[in-house]
């Protein structure tokens, strides 16, 4: 019969011998067949592409898309007129649904494209030609969770990939020794969005392609650093007592 600390000694030296068997798969000196296939080797795109990274600014409860990029000539020649056929019982807040309103801001074209823009970014108007608009986006849900998961997911369910889990399925990453992709929520840590981890989850895919959340205060993840009173010295003397 084992006692305690001879069953705490093997389990020890059993976790080392798991990592030293990872390392020397991937690097194919376990056994003479192939390493295993690596879920974030980097692979090409279907077409060269420019772009070195992509920052996907979300942010929840931002200003709406009719007072910012989305002009709606028709909603300001209705200001104040009743959405016939609209049930205010789909939504939360059943008794604050009033009539149409238009857009508090004025409006222009601006570049050669002529793309409509609110006075809401001036300076950033007189760069529309550098930008693309999409204007196709559509939900049926009037929710927010729903809404988020639509627009980080492609789907109004959770459950489903984000958009930089896909990403990294497609085209991979650049180092296995740093996140694919990394999530930062409010700097000044009032919440996360409605839906939390969902809106940057991996789904139906493998979990290493989910985004890695770092906080807005302390430490970013946990672990990174040694506890408080313990140093390199010290912790390099704790494994070697642990496998002897």
């Amino acid at each position: 019969m084992l006692s305690r600390r001879e069953m705490l000694r093997r389990s020890g030296n059993g976790a080392g011998l798991l990592a030293l068997a990872g390392l020397l798969g991937d690097s194919a000196l376990l056994s003479r067949s192939a390493p295993a296939a690596d879920p974030l080797a980097p692979r090409p795109s279907h077409r060269p592409a420019r772009a070195k990274s992509v920052i996907w600014l979300f942010m929840n409860g931002g200003p709406s898309q009719v007072d910012t990029w989305d002009y709606k000539p028709d909603l300001s020649r209705r200001d104040g007129q009743k959405l016939d056929n609209f049930d205010n019982k789909t939504g939360f807040f059943t008794e604050a649904v009033g009539p149409l309103m238009k857009s508090p801001f004025s409006w222009a074209q601006h570049g050669q494209s002529g793309t409509w823009a609110s006075d809401l970014f001036p300076r950033m108007a007189q760069h529309v030609d550098k930008m693309a608009f999409i204007h196709s986006c559509h939900t049926e849900s009037n929710n927010h969770s729903p809404a988020l998961f639509m627009i980080n997911t492609g789907s109004t369910r959770m459950g489903f990939p984000c958009v930089g889990s896909w990403t990294t399925y497609g085209l991979g990453s650049e180092s296995r020794n740093l996140p694919a992709f990394v999530v930062m929520s409010d700097p000044l840590d009032r919440g996360l969005p409605k839906g939390h981890a969902s809106n940057w989850g991996a789904g139906f895919l493998p979990s290493i392609y989910q985004g890695t959340w770092l906080r807005p205060k302390g430490d970013p993840i946990d672990n990174l650093k040694l506890p408080a009173g313990l140093n390199d010295s010290a912790q390099r003397a704790q494994l070697i007592s642990s496998q002897s």
